[in-house]
């Protein structure tokens, strides 16, 4: 056994081992020290040094912990000050860099694993990576940690359905994502064996991954056996068409779609595995993996795709040592809605394998549309747009050559009262969309401001805000108001009203800072203030169907859910300074959700600022026989406005 403990000062110091678990016999400890031939750059030393000295004391530290940090500072100084003095070399650099920060942050030595995201891109594009990820410490409980991830490019996204492990560090420790690269149009993907039903015992990684990025995919689980009424999922029989499936026991280890599960059936000419899917009419390429769990074996098996009462042919694979895993792919016209079935079938005496199926549609069958509505104000009104991915933005028309007397300009909304979804430059359809894939048309209205005198602020309140966004509301936050089911999953609110009121209800001037009881476009909305530090509060909730999911199913209900807060203008915009729901800004929470302000822009208008939470919901699809199709999506959702004093 060696140990290497560098980057301590030239001269004597005494080193004490000590066995904490276990036992070890020791016959002879020797020591060995190099001084280093020429002083190493302390230049490394100086920011994590920095970083020790500003950090105070919480309760994570013991009186022990503090006081290694206080001595390690010290032996940092001395290595800046005069690195040759010091004897200072490169490996004594990393060791005092690393002992800094372990030390600067106690709860380092307790993590004994960092989450591992599993994430998806579109092919050609680097993902979006996670600014923190949870670490297990030593006691079983968890905490978000920042994660600095090293950079990759772009075109190491440029294979379809291959796997790109990123890496990054949290102080000294390592962290990991593995990415997942999907080719645009993916409409379907089945993960063979990989549910929470199966032996897998939880939904496939690569699965919610990819339902994430597309926005829904048509099978709404990651797999299931193709049998009784399900219209797909995998499927394995003998040659002579007796169900023989056989499912593969799960590989251990970090989660692969192709390697980690999959099954197989007999060992004979003609046993086949297969895949389907219940697809709409249109061009697709079917796209299956299959890899050998046992290579040394040899199993030849042919490909084909039946679709439409037809079987296309594709080729046949060889599977062993040298190659055990094939990826084939296939071009079919569906020609009308219905199955499409993914076949391997044995052709010598070994079982065909089957790993995972894809579906991607090539003739953009879902095209959405977003119209202008000039909403009172004059000149020509913008084109519409038109297309068919998820994440186009640029959605912010040209208002230059827009009037509307006694009014300025302030931005696209797709409410015509502003109470719907700010369009950005950046705002993607998605957004626009509240997160529903069924919606295909969208009008987005001019909003205009009064540019009348104004009131006097109110006399300075006596107390600032809190720092922190608002206490979480009862249900999630919806993105707006949408006939559509929506974002949960949430629990019925707090405060409810289960009847429209028994009184007129309350004209509106504004539904978010108005309280009462509003009919906005034969919406209800109720709207609630109260004082809160230096200002006053508004929660504003709308009436609508929502969908929660409970123990794994969805529900629907009808009822009050939380739409926004809105914080009145009794504070100047120097008062909110230092609150990151009164600047332009991103962060993450001590909870680790991430959220994101934006201040004086077209979505916000002048004097405020609007924030968003990235939080999962429950978003839902009409299909084409009139059901409905939920499934859990992520995305920003619109949390809160702030209103600044004149």
């Amino acid at each position: 056994m060696s140990h290497s403990l560098r980057g301590l000062e030239w001269g004597k110091h005494t080193v004490r081992f000590t066995q904490t678990s276990g036992s070890l016999d020791i016959d002879a400890v020797g020591v060995a020290s190099t001084p280093a031939l020429a002083p190493a750059s302390a230049g490394p030393i100086v920011a994590p040094l920095a970083n020790a000295r500003a950090t105070q004391r919480s309760d994570a530290f013991t009186d022990d912990s503090w006081a290694l940090l206080q001595r390690l500072i010290t032996q940092a100084d001395r290595a800046v000050t005069n690195p040759a003095a010091y004897r200072l070399d490169g490996e004594g650099v990393e060791q005092i860099v690393e002992r800094l920060q372990r030390a600067t942050n106690p709860e380092l030595s307790r993590i004994i694993s960092l989450e591992s995201p599993h994430l998806a891109t579109w092919q050609g594009e680097a993902p979006e990576l996670p600014a923190t990820v949870t670490a297990t410490l030593d006691d079983g409980s968890t905490l978000p940690v920042d994660v600095e991830w090293n950079a990759v490019d772009d075109s190491a996204f440029g294979n379809a359905w291959s796997v790109v492990e990123i890496t990054g560090t949290h102080g000294p420790l390592a962290a990991s994502a593995r990415v997942e690269v999907v080719p645009r149009g993916t409409v379907a993907f089945g993960d063979v064996n990989a549910s929470a039903a199966g032996d897998l015992g939880r939904n496939s990684p690569a699965w919610v991954a990819i339902n994430g990025l597309v926005g829904g995919l048509v099978n709404e689980a990651p797999d299931q056996v193709r049998e009784g009424d399900a219209t797909w999922g995998h499927w394995a029989q003998t040659a002579q068409g007796t169900k023989n499936i056989a499912p593969k026991g799960i590989v251990t280890g970090p989660y692969d779609k192709t390697t980690t599960t999959g099954i197989s059936t007999a060992n004979a000419v003609g046993a086949q595995v297969e895949y389907t899917f219940d697809l709409a009419a249109g061009d697709y390429t079917i796209t299956a993996a299959s890899h050998t769990w046992w290579p040394g074996n040899a199993r030849s098996a042919a490909a084909s795709i039946v679709h439409d009462g037809q079987s296309t042919p594709l080729r046949s694979i060889t599977l062993g040592a040298s190659h055990p895993t094939e990826v084939i792919s296939g071009d079919i016209t569906l020609a009308k809605d219905g199955r499409v079935t993914f076949i391997l079938k044995a052709t010598n005496g070994q079982s065909p394998l089957l790993s995972w199926a894809a579906a991607v549609r090539h003739d953009a069958p879902a095209t959405y549309s977003v119209a202008y509505d000039l909403n009172g104000g004059e000149g020509a009104v913008p084109a519409p747009r038109t297309g068919a991915a998820w994440t186009d933005d640029g959605f912010f028309a040209d208002a230059s050559g827009l009037t509307r007397p006694g009014h300025t300009f302030e931005g696209w909304n797709t409410a015509s009262d502003g109470g719907g979804i700010p369009a950005t430059a950046t705002t993607a359809y998605s957004e626009l969309a509240g997160g529903d894939v069924g919606q295909l048309s969208i009008t987005l209205y001019a909003q205009w401001k009064d540019s009348g005198p104004t009131a006097e602020p109110s006399p300075e309140p006596s107390e600032e805000p809190s720092v922190e966004p608002s206490p979480e509301p009862s249900v999630e936050p919806s993105a707006g108001p949408s006939p559509k089911p929506t974002q949960g999953p949430t629990q019925v609110p707090t405060v409810t009203v289960t009847a429209p009121p028994s009184v007129r209800p309350t004209p509106v001037g504004d539904v978010y800072s108005t309280p009462g009881f509003h009919v906005v476009n034969g919406r209800k909305w109720y709207t609630a203030c109260e004082p809160y530090s230096r200002t006053v509060r508004c929660r504003t909730e709308i009436w609508a169907t929502q969908v929660t999911s409970v123990n794994g199913v969805f529900v629907t209900s009808n009822g009050w859910v939380f739409n926004n807060l809105t914080y009145l203008p009794l504070m100047t915009r120097a008062q909110w300074s230092a609150n990151p729901l009164g600047h332009a800004t991103s962060w993450t929470a001590a909870d680790g959700r991430r959220w994101k302000t934006e201040c004086d822009t077209v979505a916000t208008g002048s004097n405020g600022c609007r924030s968003w939470a990235w939080t999962t919901f429950v978003a839902s699809r009409q299909n084409s026989n009139g059901t409905w199709t939920h499934f859990h999506s992520q995305g920003w959702v619109f949390n809160n406005i702030v209103r600044f004093a004149r």
